[in-house]
């Protein structure tokens, strides 16, 4: 009959059954309520895009409605999708998992959510999102470093686990870092106010800071579980996203990491140097060989640049 109707090959009486249906089934749908689930689950369909895109404006969707075989084609989706989540009520209740959104490789992506948060994750870096993401709250999960600008919504909390971590926010600005090669997790705040907590699996959460505001700095060190909050530029620690390398504190062990990533080439260090030695530097967008001679300069260490590989050794 659906299919007649597309087609306006109808008789009167059918025409008037097909709306009397569409109206009683907007009025059940109405009494029972259940959409703010039911769109949750859909949002999960499209919450990444790796470029915005533009949305419809407020009248290309009245244009769409306005097809009134768009409109029960589209309703018949919305039921089939109902009625299977209706068979497991308890689905979307006890739902905590967590899915794969993105992975960067050796490139760096802007992701944007359905809840308008954007964030921009570094290389080597990968996000995951709750399978009830933006129902009750926003949970997502991310390896590696990230800049975040989270879109304000004072009732769902945007809760990101990081790993011992979870950071809370209701819609502000910062950056974190955590990769897992690195000695420390460090999360600096360029607007509003962050929350973190140390979550360590089979015990209590321990909070760390109830409200971290603007260039304030959280490092937690991933060995020793030791937390210091100091003050220090945002800007800094998110560089990155302007083709800027910042080195923080960094043994020669993180640095090695650090040039690995952001020169996307493999770093060799001289077996025996520790890990005492720590050192602040910013780099720009220098060559590796560049790169090199300023580190040599600044540490006590050589670092030379042959055959696409970085080498680190003691100075003779």
């Amino acid at each position: 009959m659906l299919r007649k109707f597309n087609s306006k090959d109808l008789k009167p009486q059918e025409y008037k059954a097909i709306n009397a249906w569409y109206d009683a089934l907007d009025q059940d749908m109405a009494e029972a309520n259940p959409h703010r689930e039911l769109k949750a689950k859909l949002r999960i369909t499209q919450v990444i895009l790796e470029e915005p895109l533009a949305t419809p404006s407020d009248e290309s969707s009245k244009h769409w409605f306005l097809n009134p075989g768009l409109k029960y084609a589209a309703t018949l989706v919305l039921i089939g999708i109902a009625a299977y989540f209706s068979l497991k009520p308890s689905s979307l209740k006890k739902s905590s998992g967590y899915k794969l959104l993105v992975s960067t490789g050796d490139t760096r992506k802007n992701v944007r959510l359905s809840d308008g948060s954007v964030i921009m994750l570094n290389s080597g870096s990968s996000l995951s999102i709750a399978e009830d993401f933006n129902l009750r709250d926003r949970r997502i999960k991310i390896t590696g470093e990230g800049f975040f600008k989270i879109a304000k919504d004072t009732t769902r909390p945007f809760i990101i686990r990081s790993e011992d971590l979870n950071t809370t926010v209701l819609g502000t600005s910062f950056n974190i870092s955590s990769y897992p090669d690195l000695e420390e997790l460090k999360i600096a705040v360029s607007s509003g106010k962050v929350r973190v907590a140390s979550i360590r699996e089979g015990e209590k959460e321990t909070l760390l800071s109830a409200g971290m505001v603007k260039n304030q700095v959280l490092i937690y060190n991933n060995k020793s579980k030791a937390m210091e909050i100091k003050t220090g530029e945002a800007s800094l620690y998110n560089s990155w996203t302007n083709n800027e390398l910042y080195i923080d504190n960094a043994s020669v062990e993180d640095i090695a990491h650090l040039l690995s990533r952001y020169y996307h080439i493999k770093t060799n260090i001289e077996p025996g140097l520790g890990r005492s030695d720590r050192y602040t530097i910013k780099l720009g967008d220098e060559s590796i060989d560049a790169a090199t001679q300023i580190l040599s300069q600044l540490t006590k260490y050589r670092f030379s640049h042959q055959q696409n590989q970085i080498y680190i050794m003691k100075n003779n």
